[in-house]
């Protein structure tokens, strides 16, 4: 039995073999899933890169309608849950990560946080400071009164 993140690995992957041909992310959803498929075998990976490309030409063409469109999408769904039933424990992960991967969305970034500094200079001289994150605003100071000299 698959778990859930195995399941859901075969609806997104089906998925993303039908959304990808054709654009820039073909080739690595391609191989990922060629990968899967033909897991240490490289006749049979061979095998499903060339099934995954002719599924590319098929989408790509005008008559490539939602009908047939949701068929090789589940076509695919179909041969990554065999492949993923025929792998068992650390073989199932190895192979699935690198579809897992790709079909992850990235973690975002934490932001440095924001803080306040001064840096000054007087008697006409140049001040130079170092700063990191996105946001730097610098301010005119104020002119002395005439007083002061």
């Amino acid at each position: 039995m698959l778990d859930e993140v195995l399941l859901g690995l075969v609806s997104s992957g089906g998925a993303a073999v039908v959304s990808a041909a054709g654009t820039d992310a073909w080739a690595k959803t391609r191989d990922a899933v060629a990968r899967l498929l033909g897991w240490r075998d490289p006749e049979r990976e061979e095998a499903e890169r060339v099934a995954l490309n002719q599924t590319a030409i098929i989408l790509q063409t005008d008559s490539a309608n939602f009908a047939e469109r949701e068929r090789l999408q589940t076509e695919w769904q179909e041969r990554i849950r065999t492949a993923l039933r025929e792998l068992e424990g650390a073989d199932r992960d190895e192979a699935a990560a690198p579809l897992l991967a790709l079909l992850t969305p990235p973690t975002p970034q934490p932001v440095a946080p924001m803080s306040t500094g001064n840096v000054t200079s007087g008697n006409g001289g140049i001040s130079i400071g170092i700063v990191q994150g996105e946001q730097v605003t610098f301010n005119t100071p104020q002119q002395p009164d005439p007083s002061q000299g």
